[in-house]
Formats: C-alpha cells, structure tokens, sequence
C-alpha cells in the first residue's frame, strides 16, 4: 500500500490533459466545456442558443437554420491559448530545511500551450420550409506540456519529478436539418460522427529512495534537485487511442413576438472507448508492466436560450446550459492497482451550469454595416474530486480536490458588405486560457 501510494503521490502532479478517464495525474485538473463555433457567437460571450441565424446554427442550435432564406457558407479558424495549473513543489506538511525541501506548503506552477487551425466549416441550403446543412466542427484541439520537481509530503515521502506531453482532438461531422412549423416556431435535428484521438506520455524519475546516504541533497537525491536523464526514468505512463462515436444535437425556435426569441437544445455526447492506458517500467523501476482499457464519455447537455430585441439595431441574449459532467466518471479506472476500475465511490465530478450573456449593437446606418458586440459567461468547476477513504489525505486527494470556477469575459466585432458577405472577428479571455477567432460568411 506504502509502494502504490509513493506512486499516485507522483502521478496527480501533472496539468490538466487527456480526457481518458483514470486517476492518473494528468486527469486531476480537468475543466470541461462547450464552445458555440463562430466569432459571432464567441463575441457574445457564447449566448446564441436563441439567436441561431446564421451557417453555425448546423452546431449551435439546428433549428435556427430554419430562418436562413439564402444558401450561406460558414468558416471559422481559431487560435487557443491554454493554461494548465498544476503542484510544483514545496511541502504538505512542514519542511525538513534540508536541500529544497524548505518551502511551506505546496507551490502551483503555470504552463502556456496554445493550438491553431481551422475549427468550424458549414454549408446551408435552405428550400421553402426546410434546411439542411453540413458541417465539421472541432469540439477539442488541445495541447498541454509540463514539468515538476516533485512535492513532499512529510519527510519520508516525495512525489516522482515529472515531465508530461499531450494531445487532443474531438472533432464532430454532420448533418443538420430544420423545420419551419409555422412563422413563429422552427424545429432542429442534427447528427454527427464523432472521431476522438489522444497521446499523452508522462515520464517519472527517481529520487532515489533507497540510497544509503542520509539526507542525500545531490542531483537526483531525495533532498535534491531532480535528475530528467533516461538512466533515472523510473516510469512512464501513456494514454493512447482513437475512436468513433455518434452524438445526437435536438433544439427548436420559438418567437412569440418580434421582440423575443426563446430556445430550447438538447445535446448528446459521444461515448468513446478504444483508449490503452500503460504502465511501463523504466531503469529504475521495481515494478512490473501494467496496461488496461479506458474511454471517455463526453457530458451530454441541455440549454434554454432567450433573446430580447428593443430595438431594430440592438438585441440582449441568454443561455443557462446544464452539462451533465456527471457521466464522465462512466469509464473511470484505478491506473494503479493493476489498471482496473476504479471504486466509484471514491470519485465524483457534479453536473454544472454555464451561463452566457451577450449583446450586439449594429450600426445599421452605414454602407458597409458594423456591428459591435461583448459578453460575459460563467464556466463551473468540473474538477474530478476525491470523495473516499480520508487515511489517504495525504496522497489522492490532495490534487483530486474541488476547483474554481471560472469567469470568461468577450468581445468582437462584425462587418457587413453588400448582402454577400460578412466578416467576424472575436476574443474570449479567462485565467484558464484565451481564445481568438475569425470567421466569414458568403451567402448566394
């Protein structure tokens, strides 16, 4: 038990990465959420469940593609900037003054990754009362690196210095169709195939528990600085896989007056499982290979949406999203204890609400219209968080903790020529990364 605690003390230092689910290190810290496509949309702080007028509707609500009247094209690139908080250094409990074991409680460290490409395409035609659409929309593109000197928990007892990659990619390819029943009420349904890809690798280096010398400070020491070499690799991890899922997307339109608009969308996430996760000894090792089956079910959601026209050229949205975070402890193992599933009892992650609200004012007067928009919206914490046995508090749960949530806030621009085409620009911001998109619409 000592052994196996030793190494989950190392495991749970690392960033936020893969979305295979595990106790491993790399899974502590993960925050999860859904992103509306488009700079129109981003711009609004991602309120456009009601709003849905345009090619991105195919995603964000398909019963909006209902009130296009032209065949329109939809593309988007965005560019991603993330950051992944995570345990250093320092002491748990109080430190023994000797070599770097002489900070006072445990020190976060910040990493930056970023990711750029294309994130949404749709093309739109619409014919009498119907619409139909087709779409690819990048769900995830992240990427994540890090590196730690390993933490102590008392004096006998230090996590494994690290150095940790990742990637991910979840991209959805659909088809999307609407209907209008009457003037004031459209109807949506879409259907995607969804592809999931990961490789994550995470190295850990000894720090030489067994030596003989007392108090060892050296390079590599229990009391030292760490030692990256590949002789001193006492472990890697590696969470690996692809997949292919369907995910279902139901919504509708309601416009009781020329002021209003509500919404209503439902969401299914896909369900993937074709990912290995292994443990593979290193020259250090005093333990024996381990591999076992994991996956990732992404949270299925349901949003109500409303928008508020006072004025011709000036319109107020909202969106309260309930994602059922919930379902993601669906495929989680212990990667440890042999790589079996873990005790659900020990685990749980809360659903959570996000929150959007936006506004655009429109200069409508212009030749060339530009319209102005911002918003606000709040992400929920949906940390994975330890709720088992508290005799080892000193271990798992110290990282597998309750998180923070988080407010992002957004603005953008939109720029209108003719009745052809139309240029939108936007940046989201948060303490957990920042986000920039363009986008552009032709419409026939």
């Amino acid at each position: 038990m000592v052994r196996r605690s030793l190494i989950v003390s190392a495991l749970v230092l690392a960033p936020v990465a893969a979305l295979a689910q595990s106790n491993a290190e790399i899974n502590a810290a993960i925050q999860f959420h859904f992103s509306p496509p488009g700079a129109r949309s981003l711009g609004m702080g991602g309120a456009f469940l009601a709003l849905a007028d345009d090619a991105t509707a195919a995603y964000a609500n398909p019963a909006g593609l209902g009130v296009l009247t032209r065949p329109e094209i939809s593309f988007e690139g965005r560019n991603a900037h993330f950051t992944s908080s995570y345990t250093d250094q320092g002491s748990a409990g109080t430190p023994s003054n000797i070599g770097i074991d002489n900070i006072s409680g445990l020190v976060d460290k910040e990493s930056q990754d970023s990711s750029s490409g294309p994130a949404f395409l749709s093309a739109v035609y619409p014919k009498g009362r119907f619409a139909v659409a087709v779409y690819r929309h990048e769900l995830a593109r992240f990427r994540a690196s890090a590196e730690t000197q390993g933490a102590y928990f008392d004096r006998n007892l230090r996590a494994f210095p690290t150095q940790s990659t990742m990637k991910l990619d979840v991209v959805n390819y659909g088809v999307s169709a609407s209907f209008r029943a009457s003037d004031a009420l459209w109807l949506g349904v879409g259907v995607a195939r969804v592809t999931f890809a990961i490789d994550s690798r995470t190295d850990r280096f000894s720090v030489n528990r067994r030596d003989p010398v007392n108090n060892d400070t050296r390079q590599g020491g229990f009391f030292g600085s760490p030692d990256y070499s590949a002789a001193n690799l006492i472990n890697f991890q590696t969470q690996k896989g692809d997949d292919q899922a369907l995910a279902v997307t139901a919504g509708l339109i309601w416009r009781p007056s020329a002021k209003f608009q509500v919404a209503a969308v439902f969401r299914s996430g896909p369900d993937f499982d074709q990912v290995e996760v292994q443990n593979q000894p290193g020259p250090r090792a005093s333990f024996t290979a381990s591999s076992g089956q994991s996956g990732f079910k992404v949270p299925d959601s349901f949003g109500l949406g409303l928008v508020w026209r006072p004025t011709d050229r000036f319109l107020v949205a909202g969106d309260a999203v309930r994602v059922r975070h919930s379902q993601r402890m669906n495929h989680f193992i212990d990667a440890f204890g042999g790589i079996e599933e873990a005790d659900p009892a020990d685990f749980e992650v809360k659903d959570g609400t996000e929150l959007h609200f936006g506004a655009e004012y429109v200069l409508a007067a212009m030749k060339n219209p530009l319209a102005f928009r911002a918003g606000v919206w709040l992400e929920p914490d949906s940390r994975i968080r330890w709720v088992g046995d508290p005799s080892v508090r000193d271990v798992v749960p110290m990282f597998f903790h309750e998180g923070d949530s988080a407010t992002h806030v957004a603005a953008g621009l939109g720029w209108v020529t003719g009745r052809r085409f139309q240029l939108d620009g936007a940046a989201d911001f948060s303490n957990r990364g920042n986000t920039f998109s363009v986008s552009a619409i032709v419409r026939f």
